[in-house]
């Protein structure tokens, strides 16, 4: 899985760079969670018989408990922008920035990847909305008890993925923003002390050819 890069944004409003920052960390926390699982529970037959030897059961609910735990994370990230009276610092949030600060060809490519992830995300979506984040009566003792929902870890590997790319094509956009600004910076200033430089070699000129000067430039 392929991990966010990180910047500052000294010359972006600090509600994006605040937003970036946070959808970042929790990105890195599912990476870091589902990185965890791996090294632990897809690293070979002879680790995974080990961790049976030494308790089949504790390690069977840390397993499972790490995974509710990376399906929660992505969920949060996937939830719409606002639900009723609430915003959500998801995804999408980043496509509420304002249209001067995106451009519209990058709030296009992400719409897409947004739409590709939601493509990703049903099976997931449904554990956390019956089982993780809610109690549904209907799956626990009502008529779809016993129903199971499965979620495939090349499922999970795969929208994480997609999560990164999306978050990356903000973060690439203001990256750039972030360094034109500075050459620009960097161009205003060259010139202010050039002018610095051409004035302090003027006044060094005699006063009779300053006066010439003035008089053909003015």
């Amino acid at each position: 899985t392929s991990k966010a890069k990180f910047t500052r944004f000294p010359n972006t409003h600090p509600e994006v760079a605040a937003v970036m920052e946070e959808i970042r960390r929790q990105l890195l926390d599912v990476h870091y969670l589902w990185t965890a699982w791996k090294q632990i529970f897809d690293s070979g037959e002879d680790n995974i018989h080990l961790l049976n030897l030494i308790s089949n059961e504790f390690f069977g609910q840390i397993q499972v408990q790490m995974i509710h735990g990376v399906v929660l994370g992505l969920m949060r990230l996937a939830d719409p922008a606002k639900t009723r009276h609430q915003e959500n610092l998801s995804l999408e949030q980043l496509l509420c920035f304002d249209k001067d600060m995106i451009h519209s060809t990058i709030v296009s490519q992400a719409t897409k990847q947004l739409q590709q992830i939601r493509i990703q995300v049903p099976s997931m979506k449904l554990l956390r909305d019956k089982r993780l984040a809610h109690s549904d009566k209907a799956f626990s003792v009502g008529t779809k008890k016993g129903n199971t929902i499965r979620v495939q870890f090349q499922n999970i590997e795969d929208v994480l993925d997609s999560m990164v790319a999306y978050y990356n094509i903000f973060l690439k956009h203001l990256e750039q923003r972030e360094d034109r600004i500075r050459r620009a910076s960097e161009r205003g200033s060259a010139k202010l002390i050039s002018r610095l430089k051409d004035a302090e070699r003027f006044t060094r000129v005699p006063n009779d050819v300053r006066r010439q000067l003035t008089e053909q430039y003015t």
